[in-house]
């Protein structure tokens, strides 16, 4: 069978019991509320990431984005703004369509010894147009980050083009640097 089947064309494979036991688990037929729940996806990694201020030394805008908030500990694979510019930074996700926004889920940046960096208020808007003109809702402001996983914001809307996380304020510093960073953006939508 053609395919992602490893071998020579014409040759004959056999499964060996790799996934024997969790895969042969019948699958129950998913109710409404499961099939509701499953529509839903971290849709950030879709979307062009800007910011109002980067270090200009090298900053990695798409390590906002790329689920790995945990294994970021090096300011070489983070998002970082220019030495002391720690206030009023805005990042920006321009989705390529519209989504229907739930929520949108913010993390602090990992907690090192040397790094206790904590954005302790930011502002979420969303809009329906890529220019920012027409803003979908209300903003919502975060309070302090949770450093020790991540932070829910309680916004939605639908028609969203564009989600802008301001962070207001920024307090102590990564790996002794006074700047502006966030470890992820998770933006938990569907599409339309």
């Amino acid at each position: 069978m053609a395919g992602l089947n490893y071998g020579v064309r014409g040759t004959q494979q056999v499964c060996v019991g790799c996934h024997a036991g969790h895969s042969m688990i019948p699958v129950p037929p998913p109710s409404a509320m499961q099939r509701e729940i499953a529509s839903w996806s971290n849709l950030a990694p879709g979307a062009v990431v800007t910011a109002s201020a980067s270090d200009p030394n090298g900053s990695r805008l798409s390590a906002l984005v790329d689920r790995q908030v945990e294994r970021i500990d090096n300011l070489f694979y983070a998002y970082k703004s220019p030495q002391n510019v720690r206030q009023g930074v805005t990042l920006t996700l321009t989705f390529p369509v519209p989504i229907e926004v739930r929520e949108v889920v913010l993390w602090n940046q990992v907690q090192r010894s040397n790094s206790t960096i904590r954005v302790t208020q930011s502002t979420t808007r969303l809009f329906s147009d890529v220019g920012k003109t027409q803003q979908v809702g209300q903003a919502v402001q975060s309070g302090a980050l949770n450093v020790t996983g991540d932070t829910v914001v309680a916004i939605s809307g639908t028609g969203v083009r564009v989600v802008e996380v301001t962070l207001d304020t920024v307090t102590g510093q990564f790996q002794g640097y006074n700047i502006a960073t966030l470890g992820e953006i998770e933006v938990i939508a569907r599409g339309q």
